[in-house]
């Protein structure tokens, strides 16, 4: 190797990485399901490691929601694309089909579908924020996928619409509207602009199959503000928010409240795209 190579190396491993690198966020076990299989053992939460928010955040954060007339989230949507990357295992000699949904939470709301279903007769349950879509995988194999980016940041568009905007579920989640610019809120009053739009900051993932599966994934981040803390799960839990969401879902007389600030609106200081397209058809891709 020639010095003027090694200098170049030297310099270029000497960088440390910048803030928008990825990060990968995976789970300790891998999730299961099908037959004999405990329900517990289907199901796996994650919980982003985000940096209690500083003094000048927390000043900056209350001069744009004096400045917009609305709450600001500490964790804000374009503060973090994340991505959701997945490998499905048929764990027997026959195909079979299997279903991948993800719930989420932002700093505020948790959605919970079952929330929805007041009536079992009558009501249907609203699909999950994220995934869904039926997953074939033959016996023996493995099939990889990926929630992108576009979908993750439509699911907290959705939670944003259903919990401050009053919009229902379905419509919320079956809405294409990534890039919309602003939303009413339910109780009236300024318009939510997306600088205000809350990101979301937590993942339920629940695998259902028909045959014996296994759900291997990790959640791809990339930091564009800095707010990730670099030791990732790994990180003690006084150097992280200790988010604490509400469960979102209608209320009794079907009118819903779309206030995020009595439901932990100053969460982050006091602590410290298509959804059917990205999410089913990407299997075998990334």
């Amino acid at each position: 190797m020639t010095s003027r190579r090694a200098m170049m190396l030297a310099i270029l491993f000497a960088i440390p990485a910048c803030s928008s690198d990825p990060q990968y966020i995976a789970p300790p076990v891998a999730i299961e399901a099908g037959d004999d299989v405990e329900p517990s053992l289907s199901t796996h939460d994650i919980v982003l490691p985000i940096e209690p928010e500083s003094a000048e955040d927390a000043e900056e954060r209350a001069e744009l929601a004096a400045e917009l007339g609305v709450d600001v989230p500490y964790v804000r949507r374009d503060d973090l694309d994340v991505s959701i990357h997945y490998t499905l295992t048929n764990l027997t000699e026959q195909p079979g089909t299997a279903y991948v949904h993800i719930d989420a939470s932002n700093e505020w709301y948790t959605y919970v579908p079952d929330n929805f279903v007041i009536d079992p007769d009558e009501d249907e349950e609203p699909p999950p924020l994220l995934g869904g879509s039926p997953i074939d995988v033959p016996g023996g194999e493995s099939i990889s996928g990926v929630i992108r980016e576009a979908a993750t940041a439509q699911g907290a568009l959705a939670l944003e619409r259903m919990s401050r905007g009053g919009l229902h579920a379905f419509a919320a989640i079956l809405s294409r509207e990534v890039h919309l610019e602003a939303f009413e809120p339910a109780g009236g009053g300024p318009e939510i602009p997306e600088e205000a739009f809350a990101g979301l900051v937590g993942f339920s993932t629940e695998l259902s199959a028909d045959r014996r599966m296994v759900l291997e994934y990790s959640v791809r981040v990339r930091d564009r503000r800095g707010i990730l803390h670099p030791a990732l799960l790994e990180a003690e839990p006084g150097e992280i928010v200790n988010f604490q969401p509400t469960e979102f879902g209608p209320a009794q007389d079907g009118e819903q409240d779309g206030d995020g600030g009595d439901n932990g609106g100053d969460n982050g200081g006091d602590n410290g795209g298509d959804n059917g397209g990205d999410n089913g058809g990407d299997n075998g891709g990334d």
